[in-house]
């Protein structure tokens, strides 16, 4: 009598084979998941700016991380800062403008160089971007009044917010070199006259007992930091629709898709009626910024 072997053996190949195939899925999958709860360290560096490394935990969902350049000069006014460039590691950190937007009056900027936006002074530009690089250029465009207000600390010169494309790298590097970072002191009778120039990686005695220099990182989790207060049904823009929005969920109507994390426009902790008129009177120019 013969057997016919070739049909046993091959389905015991295949069911080898589909073995294996499971086996390496499951240890990819094992190998990229989500490290909720592991140690993530983001090291900030500079050639002008201090040092920086900041460990935090790694959160389930989305995860970013703000990296910040800070100069404390009191009574001084920036006059030019040249980021020759601002390097990270694409494969772990994402830079998009999204994540580095904020509106001023109705326009979103890129808040690169933030304190030409909250101040209202000056002109900042991102230059150029290409994965794992960013150019800026921030230059004061009015007179040398217009100097920090306050004394008490420091302003960030240069601000980036990454989204954590890979946690399970562990940890991360930002670099921002700084070409040239200059500032005038307001109690000079003439103060454009006398001004203190950082330039190519050289800090003298003097321009280090005019200012310091500071990092700071943060990391949070879930929403996107770049999204529009006000925005609450996510299209991009604030309109009269997102008022009527918000007003319907306050009479609990049904309103699938509200985005409540862009609806408390007056910062008081509740979400209430108050919101509603605060985006009537951002629609109407009464106000300029939530």
């Amino acid at each position: 009598m013969k057997f016919n072997v070739k049909k046993p053996l091959s389905v015991f190949l295949a069911a080898v084979m589909l073995l294996s195939v499971c086996a390496f899925f499951s240890a990819a999958a094992a190998e990229t998941a989500d490290p909720v709860g592991a140690s993530f360290t983001v090291n900030a560096k500079s050639n002008f700016f201090a040092a920086k490394t900041e460990t935090v935990t790694v959160p389930s969902g989305d995860m970013f991380v703000t990296v910040e350049y800070k100069l404390n000069a009191p009574k001084m006014s920036l006059i030019n800062i040249d980021v020759d460039e601002l390097t990270y590691d694409s494969a772990v950190l994402e830079w998009k403008e999204e994540y580095n937007q904020i509106t001023v009056g109705r326009n979103k900027i890129i808040d690169f160089f933030p304190f030409a936006a909250e101040e209202n002074f000056g002109a900042g530009t991102v230059k150029q971007t290409a994965a794992g690089r960013i150019i800026g250029n921030f230059s004061s465009v009015k007179p040398a009044a217009y100097a920090y207000a306050d004394p008490s600390g420091p302003v960030t010169a240069v601000k980036a917010v990454f989204k954590v494309l890979n946690k399970n790298a562990g940890t991360t590097e930002v670099n921002c070199t700084v070409d040239t970072l200059s500032f005038c002191d307001e109690n000079e009778r003439f103060p454009y006259m006398k001004y203190f120039a950082i330039e190519k990686k050289t800090v003298n005695a003097e321009n280090k007992a005019k200012a310091t220099y500071t990092t700071a990182i943060t990391a949070a989790s879930g929403a996107d930091p770049g999204v529009l207060p006000g925005d609450v049904d996510g299209n991009g823009s604030v309109t009269i629709d997102d008022a009527t929005m918000l007003l319907r969920y306050l009479a609990e109507f049904d309103t699938p898709g509200i985005k409540l994390d862009r609806a408390d426009t007056n910062r008081d902790g509740v979400i209430n009626v108050r919101d509603v008129t605060e985006i009537q009177r951002y629609l109407a120019g009464i106000i300029t910024q939530f």
